[in-house]
Parts: structure tokens; C-alpha cells; sequence
């Protein structure tokens, strides 16, 4: 067991605020990819999967937000065509209901999840679309982005050595 937390000032509930005026969390997403320290963990988070025994999971507490965004980083790396990354994220929406109506039942969480935007319990072909098409606008390439944030070719070589057949 290894715990990266994927976690930026935008999680914390006071800013909640914040997030509600992004209006869609492909904007979330890249709210926190701003964050160099958010950046930094993304790149440790591949350097465990390059590394890592297989089978291997990776998670967070909903699946699509934290682990959303490092499956598409990680997909993004590998060549994995934006349409399909966008598919793969949107498998999660039809789960959401059940996972929040399971969340609901811990008092605590039940607080933060009734702040949140309705946005923020989807996992919209929109949000991934948006956030996809501005790390490329913004970096060039997810590659890019990580290269900034202390990756190197290997961890990429490495990346494909072990997950790509």
C-alpha cells in the first residue's frame, strides 16, 4: 500500500466556493494541475506504477476525480487517443449516485458532499474533453506537463515496458 495524496487548496472545504464558480470540473482539474506540488505527486504516482508488481490498483474516494485525472495522464503517456481517454473516464458516471448515496450515510461527508456542485458528481465527456484539450493547449502535451513537473523519458520508457503488450 502506497498513499500519494492527489490533494490541492481547492479540496479543502473552504474552498468549495471556488470550485462552485468554475461551473465544470474539467476546470476543477485544471485548477489543481496548476499546483506544483499536485504536479510533482502526479509524476511519483507513474513512477509507482512503472515500477510496480502487476496486477496494480490505483484509486481515490469517488474514482474519477484524483484517479480520473492520473488514469488520463497515465493513458495520455501510453498514446492512448484523447477520444478514447474520454471514454474510459465517463465509465464512472453511471456509478456516481449509488457512491454518493454511500458516502451521504458518514455525517462528515455528508457535509462536504452537500457544499459541493451538482457538476462535481458527473463525470462528463465535456470535463475531460475541456481538460485534455487545454493541457495540450497549455503544455503541448501531458508528456510536457510531467516533464515540467520531474519526469524524464525513462519514466515514460519504463511506463511502456510494463503496460503495453
Amino acid at each position: 500500500y502506497i498513499n500519494i495524496p492527489l490533494s490541492t487548496e481547492s479540496g479543502n472545504i473552504g474552498a468549495v466556493e471556488l470550485v462552485r464558480s468554475l461551473g465544470d470540473t474539467g476546470k476543477a482539474y485544471l485548477l489543481n494541475m496548476q499546483d506544483m506540488s499536485y504536479g510533482r505527486r502526479l509524476v511519483e504516482c507513474l513512477r509507482v506504477i512503472a515500477e510496480a508488481s502487476y496486477p496494480l490498483v490505483f484509486h481515490c474516494s469517488a474514482g474519477k476525480d484524483r484517479t480520473g485525472v492520473l488514469a488520463a495522464c497515465l493513458l495520455s503517456v501510453l498514446g492512448v487517443e484523447s477520444g478514447n481517454i474520454v471514454k474510459d473516464y465517463t465509465l464512472t458516471g453511471p456509478y456516481m449516485a449509488q457512491h454518493i448515496e454511500r458516502l451521504s450515510r458518514n455525517p462528515s461527508s455528508a457535509k462536504f458532499l452537500q457544499g459541493l456542485p451538482a457538476f462535481m458528481f458527473e463525470a462528463s465527456a465535456t470535463s475531460m474533453e475541456l481538460f485534455l484539450s487545454t493541457m495540450k493547449q497549455n503544455y503541448g502535451s501531458i508528456r510536457e506537463y510531467l516533464f515540467k513537473h520531474g519526469a524524464d523519458i525513462s519514466l515514460f520508457d519504463r511506463l511502456e515496458q510494463a503496460l503495453l503488450v
